[in-house]
Order: C-alpha cells, then sequence, then structure tokens
C-alpha cells in the first residue's frame, strides 16, 4: 500500500515528537508514506524512515494552505501512484481528497477523531463551523472508508446515513508509557491541598467555566481544595475574570502549558475533563495510566474507555450541579478516589499500542477494491 496523509499537525517535522513517532509506526505496514502538513515559509521535507516522507507546504500565509496542498497532493497521487488518500478531517482536507479521488482515481480515507455530527454544542460555537459541518456531510458520504475514534461517533455517522461498513473505528494513538511511573498511593500536593487538575486549550470546546462555576459551589465545603488550570488560549483572561466574580481567585492557579504532562498528573488528586466535546481525548488516557481518579463530561470516550463508576465518574455535559456533586464526592471520599484510580490505571495498562496500529492499517484495507493481505 501507498499512502498519502492529509495533516496540520507540524509536530511531525520535529524529531522525536510523538506524532512523529507514530508516523514512523504506521510505516512498518505499508510500502510507502507521504504527509503533507500546512506549515508557513521556513519548513522543508524531512525523511523519517526508508519509506516515510513528511511534505510542508512551505506556504506565504494560512490562506494558501488548502491551495499549496492540494497542488503537492495532486503531484504526488500522480508521480507515486498512491493507493490512498487519508484526510485528516472532512472538511477544507476532506474536499481536497474527493477532489483527488475524482480527478485522479484514488481511493479516499476520511478520519473524523473530533465527533462533530452527535451533538450540537460545535456547530453552535459559531457560523463557519455551521458552515464546516455542511461540507463535511457531503465529504464524508464520498468518501471509500472513514476512521473514527468512538463508537460515540460512529451512531452519529450511522444517523446520517452512512453505512456501517464504511466506518471503522479505531481509537487515537496515545503513547502513555511514560505515564506509568506516577506513584500508585493516594497523593496530596506540598502544604496538604487537595488539588484538582484541568489541562488543555482555554477554547470554548472544553468549557472551563463550567469547572469553575462547580468548584465554586463546593470550594466554601472544602477550604483546602485547590484548582489548577495548565494551558493556554483566547479564554485565559475571561477565565481570570470569572474567578475573580465568583470569589475562587485565591483557590485558583493559571499556569502555561508544560511539555512534561506527567508531572501535572504526578502532582495532583483528582483529574477533571469538563469539555463540550471530544473524539477521544489523550488526556484521559495519559491521567488514567497515571493512577488518577478522573471526572469527565459524557462525551468522546465515556462509556467507552472510562466508565461511569468503574473507573472515573461521568455527568451530563454543562450540567453545574453534577459536576459540583462529583467533585465533592471526591474530595470527601478517600476510598473511592482509590478505587476509582486503580481501576483506571487497570484499564490503560491493557491498552496495546501495537493492536492500536494493526487495527489502523486495517482501516486502509477496508478502503481499497481489492485488501491488501
Amino acid at each position: 500500500m501507498r499512502i498519502l496523509f492529509l495533516s496540520h499537525d507540524k509536530s511531525i517535522l520535529q524529531d522525536g515528537s510523538v506524532s512523529q513517532r507514530r508516523m514512523q509506526e504506521y510505516g512498518k505496514f505499508c510500502d510507502g508514506l507521504w504527509v503533507i502538513v500546512t506549515t508557513p515559509k521556513g519548513f522543508t521535507e524531512k525523511r523519517i524512515g526508508p519509506n516515510i516522507r513528511i511534505i510542508p507546504t512551505d506556504s506565504w500565509n494560512r490562506f494558501f494552505y488548502v491551495c499549496d496542498m492540494a497542488r503537492i497532493a495532486s503531484r504526488l497521487v500522480r508521480q507515486d501512484r498512491i493507493d490512498l488518500v487519508s484526510s485528516q478531517d472532512p472538511f477544507e482536507f476532506g474536499v481536497i481528497g474527493v477532489w483527488l479521488k475524482w480527478w485522479h482515481g484514488v481511493r479516499l480515507q476520511i478520519q473524523e477523531h473530533g465527533d462533530f455530527y452527535s451533538h450540537p454544542w460545535w456547530r453552535r460555537e459559531s457560523m463557519m463551523n455551521r458552515i464546516r459541518a455542511l461540507i463535511g456531510r457531503w465529504v464524508l458520504r464520498r468518501a471509500d472508508g472513514i476512521r473514527v475514534v468512538s463508537k460515540r461517533i460512529e451512531r452519529a455517522l450511522i444517523a446520517m446515513g452512512i453505512a456501517l461498513k464504511k466506518i471503522s473505528t479505531v481509537s487515537v494513538f496515545v503513547d502513555i508509557e511514560r505515564f506509568f511511573a506516577a506513584d500508585a498511593t493516594l497523593r496530596k500536593s506540598s502544604g496538604g491541598a487537595f488539588t484538582i487538575l484541568a489541562m488543555g486549550r482555554l477554547v470554548p470546546q472544553k468549557n472551563v467555566p463550567l469547572l469553575l462555576e462547580a468548584f465554586s459551589d463546593i470550594a466554601s465545603r472544602y477550604s483546602d481544595a485547590r484548582l489548577r488550570i495548565v494551558g493556554k488560549g483566547a479564554e485565559r483572561r475571561d477565565l481570570e475574570v470569572l474567578a475573580r466574580r465568583l470569589n475562587i481567585v485565591h483557590r485558583v492557579e493559571f499556569t502555561e502549558w508544560t511539555e512534561d504532562p506527567a508531572a501535572e498528573y504526578r502532582a495532583c488528586d483528582l483529574y477533571v475533563l469538563p469539555s463540550n466535546y471530544e473524539g477521544w481525548p489523550r488526556a484521559i488516557a495519559e491521567a488514567m495510566a497515571s493512577r488518577l481518579p478522573i471526572i469527565m463530561t459524557d462525551m468522546g470516550s465515556a462509556g467507552e474507555f472510562l466508565i461511569n463508576e468503574m473507573n472515573g465518574l461521568v455527568v451530563p455535559v454543562g450540567d453545574r450541579a453534577a459536576l459540583a456533586r462529583a467533585l465533592s464526592r471526591m474530595i470527601k471520599d478517600d476510598p473511592l478516589r482509590e478505587r476509582l484510580g486503580r481501576a483506571a490505571f487497570e484499564t490503560a495498562s491493557a491498552y496495546s499500542k501495537e493492536s492500536h496500529i494493526q487495527q489502523f492499517v486495517e482501516s486502509w484495507k477496508a478502503c481499497l477494491p481489492n485488501k491488501v493481505p
């Protein structure tokens, strides 16, 4: 198989990055792997294996990303006899994929790992998202195969009229081995504070205001509880204003993103993911591997990887009162946290990188007319 990825993940060009290592693993199972990555000027092509090429668009600005990717992809499909194009999303890159399929006769796989269709949250964020949702529906119906990261997304696509035989469910690749070193015992941060951790981009999708509001509801009852928010994004200033308005600013710490998330997990007592939507959040797998008790909203891997009351707590999306109740349970119930943290670790320990890669390779084969053995 000769595979072409259309990607916006610039970290693939960084030596030693998780994304680059993932491509090197995938390259072992195909005759050739080409990855086009949208980048500004200043990036050069890189070979990361005997049969793996990473090609930057090297665009003047982001408005040229799509045109430059289409131009490079068309040349590669023609000269390197590509068998399958795999687009990282069903939107702009998906349109490029459909055009390549029609113009060059190449097979097309669409990857849907953002969970854009099982609920209205994403579409409500902006008019552009509503337009992209329509584009995505058009693209998905024209793909030869669709890789989704959860059964939740699979069900949403089936409800749209996509045939089940076109869908392959393969979770997100997570390099979790480095998180297994976390201490298995219940932990307390320095000074005896009970530390609740939330980590990720500070954008509407993550719904950090919900966590601040729920924390404010229980803060007076647990004077040693602290909230640590790690990340950066456009909402940072608004979140700080909200913390002051809720009178919890002295109990909330905002800090920039870290390249060592394992250290953050080791230093806290509870991980919370309050997002409105996710595909299959890597942070949940990382926190589980770190033996942390977890609260997450009912989206993404909830119900599949993290199951309510079994290896974590799941609350309805956007439900402030339910999240406050879950926070209170976790803070006051040491045996509950210990049980859920241990069960989370056992679930993460069963995760297999080899199985993930094999499933992903099978999703390629499912798109081809004569399946490669």
